[in-house]
């Protein structure tokens, strides 16, 4: 997104340069109306020009205010808006990093699920997370069939 905006960025300013020769060129046809010399050479050809000047000068006034809007209205709304997504996305991978280490942390030290639990649990992981987190085999709530020193069998939830 950001590119998007430097190549439009990049657009208005050539463009405005453009804009720029393209009216010197106009204002250099249009001014030539009142030379003789030109008139004489050109004869016929020289008021065609003239009005050609007009017209090059009007391309050049629609050309600006299309330039002044695009800058206006896209890229400088568009820049802010990616900014403070950008801003908002780091922040969110830092917080979800953190999480990350805190479980892995936590299953080292306390082994596995409880340590799984009380990260879940805290008030500041959002629920739109825990899909990622229970699809872990480790979190898994199925119950199991466990053989105990004795010859009955007891079942437990993991």
């Amino acid at each position: 997104m950001l590119r998007l905006i430097d190549v439009c960025r990049r657009y208005c300013e050539k463009g405005n340069f453009m804009s720029e020769v393209g009216r010197e060129f106009a204002m250099e046809l249009k001014g030539r109306e009142n030379d003789s010399n030109f008139q004489a050479r050109l004869g016929s050809l020289a008021p065609i020009l003239h009005r050609f000047g007009e017209t090059l000068e009007e391309i050049q006034n629609y050309r600006e205010a299309l330039l002044i809007s695009l800058e206006t209205t896209f890229s400088e709304p568009m820049e802010t808006f990616v900014k403070r997504e950008v801003k908002e996305v780091k922040k969110k991978r830092v917080e979800m990093s953190g999480s990350l280490e805190e479980v892995s942390i936590g299953r080292a030290s306390e082994g596995g699920r409880e340590a799984t639990t009380k990260a879940l649990c805290r008030p500041s992981y959002k629920t739109n997370n825990l899909p990622l987190v229970a699809s872990s085999p480790r979190l898994s709530t199925s119950p199991t069939l466990q053989r105990c020193s004795s010859s009955r069998t007891t079942l437990t939830h993991r």
